[in-house]
């Protein structure tokens, strides 16, 4: 994780699912670090995350549907996904991509790109890299989904 975040000089978070959140493990602050909502402990809707979202499109249908009967899609900003066929239909994205982006839904001005740590149909958790949105472009995001796929599958192989 700290070489992801000296590779890419964003802050990297580190997520386990609990009670239908991502609960925050670790976080390493990027040296340039902007104020980030988030705090070891706390916990994250998956549904409005990145790491929370790249975690649901690991679901199988019947564990997606146990997540919605159990979760209300509430708007925290005004990018957040609250239609849950919508973010049905993005999970799927996610799913043929291999992460997921959370582009100002949990937080205004972060934009989030996560991956998940899962092996045989079982998902330990995951992580992202946060980064204010001010300093997101396309060549920039590129290179950071490259290096965080090679740490995912380094991550996934020690498991």
């Amino acid at each position: 994780m700290s070489e992801l975040r000296d590779q890419t000089g964003e802050t990297i978070n580190l997520g386990i699912i609990e009670d239908n959140t991502i609960t925050l493990l670790e976080k390493l602050e990027s040296p340039q670090s902007v104020y980030l909502v988030s705090r070891i402990g706390g916990g994250m809707n998956m549904y409005s995350s990145a790491m929370g979202k790249v975690t649901l499109a690991q679901y199988d249908s019947k564990k997606l549907n146990q997540y919605f009967s159990k979760i209300t899609l509430t708007k925290l900003t005004p990018h957040t996904v609250t239609s849950e066929a919508k973010l049905r239909r993005n999970l799927v994205e996610i799913r043929q991509q291999g992460y997921s982006v959370d582009d100002e839904e949990n937080q205004p001005d972060v934009y989030c790109i996560g991956f998940s740590i899962a092996t045989e149909n079982k998902v330990y958790g995951a992580f992202s890299i946060s980064i204010p949105k001010y300093r997101v472009d396309q060549t920039k995001l590129a290179a950071i989904v490259k290096r965080a796929k090679v740490i995912q599958k380094r991550i996934i192989a020690g498991i």
